[in-house]
């Protein structure tokens, strides 16, 4: 099949994503991938194409890295796919290994999912929980920062800020209470730095609403999907001082800032703290594959356990599967970090 066609069928068949599809159809000559190497793509009539944001900030070892092709090769031999309710495996035991001990001391328990909206999406479902079977029903509400990204499932989309993904979906998104980005230069009242101004406003908002808030979710650092939004770790250390006096989860969505891209393995603990949920996907796999985890603290996965009810009735079909846990263990190990 020649590039024209691939075109013509692809614009005929194929809904894209974040995409105005008039546009695309009637005006765009799309990159048409053949193979990739490196940080490279290269386009079936030979057009070489730097891959400037890694495959949507995924591919942090580059294309077809060699370690990573050999890891995916050699789990196809054995097992590539099986439930992960009720059984397990070795890759997941030495990816869990692993990577408990580099994300903090604090974490104790990793939850396996797809992508970087599930990866959030279970975490919401944790916090939520976590006061549902410790008997404080009240506390359901979610706090996010103003021009947040965390997803596209319907709760990831609801504790998000970015108004043009998720203006279609009014009414069906869960209410949520959202405070100043301490990542927006704006001018302060008082001639203070916007971080610690909008901190100032952040704590007066949780302080009046604590009877109710479950859980704090934010980028920590960066806020990728708003525009790179850069903000220091003293914010980060405040709100979690802040949440363990008001008796609220600190999460901490390290989707894009996770694995080492800020300079330490997880960005947050360059503030000195440790979340009680981190989410982890994108870089997770070096790209190769779709795969996240969610990892938390005793602390949260005890209350989980004791009666039926208390159970974390909640899954994907792909959790853990072998062939995305042993290739997370290249970057993993390729990279080194050390928080």
């Amino acid at each position: 099949m020649d590039r024209d066609k691939i075109v013509e069928l692809d614009k005929k068949y194929i809904w894209h994503p974040y995409t105005k599809m008039e546009q695309y159809i009637n005006e765009t000559n799309p990159v048409v991938v053949d193979r990739a190497e490196g940080f490279y793509l290269y386009d079936v009539d030979g057009t070489k194409y730097m891959d400037a944001n890694g495959s949507w900030w995924t591919n942090i070892v580059g294309h077809n890295h060699p370690r990573l092709m050999e890891a995916i090769v050699n789990r196809t031999k054995s097992v590539v796919h099986c439930s992960f309710a009720g059984a397990t495996h070795i890759e997941a035991v030495k990816l869990a290994e692993r990577l408990l001990p580099i994300c903090g001391k604090s974490f104790a328990k990793i939850f396996f999912s797809d992508d970087g909206s599930t990866a959030v999406e279970v975490a919401i479902r944790m916090a939520r929980q976590y006061f549902v079977n410790t008997g404080r029903l009240n506390k359901k509400r979610f706090v996010t920062l103003g021009k947040a990204f965390h997803g596209e499932t319907v709760g990831a989309a609801s504790v998000s800020g970015v108004e043009v993904f998720h203006n279609a979906m009014d009414g069906l998104l869960f209410d949520t209470i959202k405070l100043p980005s301490p990542g927006e230069y704006l001018n302060s009242d008082n001639g203070e730095p916007w971080y610690r101004t909008a901190f100032s406003k952040a704590e007066e908002i949780i302080k009046s609403n604590s009877d109710e808030i479950a859980a704090v979710i934010m980028e920590p650092l960066v806020q990728g999907a708003a525009g790179m939004l850069m903000y220091p770790p003293e914010y980060i250390r405040q709100m979690k001082e802040l949440c363990q006096e008001n008796d609220i989860l600190l999460i901490c969505d390290e989707v894009f800032t996770g694995y080492g891209r800020t300079g330490t393995f997880l960005a947050h603990t360059q503030s000195g703290i440790e979340a009680d949920i981190v989410c982890l996907a994108k870089g997770f796999s070096g790209g190769e594959l779709p795969f996240a985890a969610t990892i938390t603290t005793s602390r949260v996965f005890d209350t989980f356990l004791g009666e039926p009810e208390k159970t974390l009735w909640y899954g994907h079909s792909f959790t853990g599967n072998p062939l995305g846990c042993a290739v997370q263990m290249q970057p993993l190990t390729y990279l080194k970090m050390k928080n």
